[in-house]
């Protein structure tokens, strides 16, 4: 099965031809988990398309689908390979559900707890870096007041 990630809906594919849904990516979670115990499923493959997929494999992850991440270059290759020129997320959804088919990626290993933790830490920092870029940061001298000036 082949899902295209976007920000506002998630587009399944089974296979090339064959059924599609379109769930909307924010209300429809419960939704997406019922359609898929439907169907057995040996590997959910999706693009890695940034910080839109990264949430939704983590997700289908930890409810017990495989899945396998894939390169988005890779899709569009494979697609202009197969004479395909249209970009959209049912025709993407149709190609992750053929490489699905055909290649049977392996499932994306689940990053472990550690790691997990660890880029909420480096999420963290960035975010104070930023607020220390703005003047917003803590006082240098740890008290709230000004900071402290030679």
């Amino acid at each position: 099965m082949g899902i295209d990630v976007s920000k506002e809906t998630l587009q399944l594919a089974l296979r090339p031809g064959e059924e599609q849904r379109t769930v909307p990516a924010a209300a429809g979670w419960t939704q997406l988990q019922r359609w898929l115990h439907r169907w057995t499923i040996r590997c959910l493959v999706v693009d890695a398309t940034g910080p839109s997929h990264v949430g939704r494999w983590l997700a289908l992850g930890e409810a017990g689908f495989p899945v396998a991440v894939v390169n988005p270059g890779w899709t569009k290759a494979y697609g202009q390979s197969l004479g395909q020129r249209a970009k959209t997320v049912s025709v993407d959804a149709r190609l992750l559900a053929r490489d699905a088919d055909e290649r049977q990626p392996a499932p994306t290993p689940m990053p472990r707890t550690t790691v997990g933790h660890l880029k909420e830490l480096v999420s963290c920092r960035e975010d104070l870096v930023k607020l220390a870029g703005d003047g917003a940061a803590p006082a240098a001298d740890g008290d709230g007041g000004e900071p402290v000036h030679p």
